[in-house]
């Protein structure tokens, strides 16, 4: 019975055994044609800061009545006219960013590393309050008649 057994097994690891490999393509399939419907046109370009750099972050700019709100990861909000590109102000917080921007009807919010939870006034960018919630916040804010929630890394 041992021999049996060792005669089998010997046996599915001389199948299993291949010298030759097969060389398997990995790489990103060719795009596929495709009729362009519309072209578009740069209206303005706007930088915003040293941007995301090498930090997890979850920053992604929001509109509201014709104003560009954006952030970088060291701390910098700015808000843009929406129709010109011009800068309408600037605020450096001295923290890293790592969610913006939400925005409510008056205040906007950004989170940080630190887990603080920072609203700013919309008009001026001036911070109106901060809020310690004790870790880290990953999420984008959400604001919703009057109250503002965040995820913390923790839960």
């Amino acid at each position: 019975m041992r021999i049996l057994l060792a005669l089998s097994l010997a046996a599915l690891a001389a199948c299993s055994s291949n010298d030759t490999k097969e060389e398997v393509d990995l790489g990103p399939n060719a795009l596929a044609g495709f009729d362009e419907e519309i072209s578009l046109n740069t209206e303005w370009r706007q930088q915003v800061g040293k941007g995301q750099g090498n930090a997890y972050a979850r920053l992604q700019p929001a509109i509201q009545d014709n104003v560009v709100y954006a952030a970088d990861a060291h701390g910098l909000v700015t808000a843009i006219e929406l129709d010109s590109g011009d800068q309408l102000w600037d605020n450096q917080f001295d923290v890293e960013i790592t969610a913006a921007v939400a925005l409510g009807p008056k205040l906007g919010y950004v989170a940080s590393a630190n887990g603080e939870l920072i609203a700013f006034d919309l008009k001026t960018g001036n911070e109106t309050w901060r809020s310690n919630v004790q870790s880290e916040i990953l999420s984008l804010p959400v604001q919703k008649d009057g109250q503002v929630a965040a995820q913390t890394i923790d839960g």
